[in-house]
């Protein structure tokens, strides 16, 4: 199989922390368009994967993304970070309250916890139901999260 351009340039030593004038970096092109080998080829140079905005694994599950979402795990990406970009939460409540029930076992499976508390001490669980987000409510509780924890 023969590598695309893009990653040639990056294996051949381009700076892969470069950003374009609005900002964009590589990783950032490659999570929103779930590029996953120039992923890996980013991640191998050594990129921030939490990003100086939105963190790259942030992007992916916003972007329904899910083999992006696994290749970021797997290259080391943060699964619970917390982000500034969306009110302070982790990826899991970004999912969680964003009704985006299929990242939720992704997300947990690599390691978030799903008792995790952002900055305003609200759980994912908490966060999908003060959003009304029933999918993502069954698929937290499914996948053991405590129903009368208070934080």
């Amino acid at each position: 199989m023969q590598e695309s351009p893009r990653t040639s340039l990056l294996l051949s030593g381009a700076d892969a922390g470069l950003r374009d004038s609005t900002g964009v970096s590589p990783i950032d092109l490659a999570v929103d368009h779930s590029q996953d080998k120039i992923v890996v080829a980013l991640a191998q140079k050594g990129v921030d994967l939490e990003g100086a905005d939105e963190p790259s694994l942030e992007s992916a599950v916003g972007h329904n993304h899910f083999s992006t979402v696994r290749v970021l795990l797997a290259v080391g990406a943060n699964a619970n970070p917390v982000s500034d970009h969306v009110s302070y939460t982790t990826v899991l409540q970004f999912a969680a309250y964003t009704d985006n029930a299929a990242a939720i076992p992704v997300v947990i499976e690599a390691g978030a916890n799903v008792e995790s508390a952002d900055l305003h001490d609200e759980t994912p669980l908490f966060s999908a139901a003060t959003h009304g987000s029933c999918a993502a409510m069954r698929a937290i509780l499914q996948l053991g999260a405590d129903i009368d924890a208070k934080k």
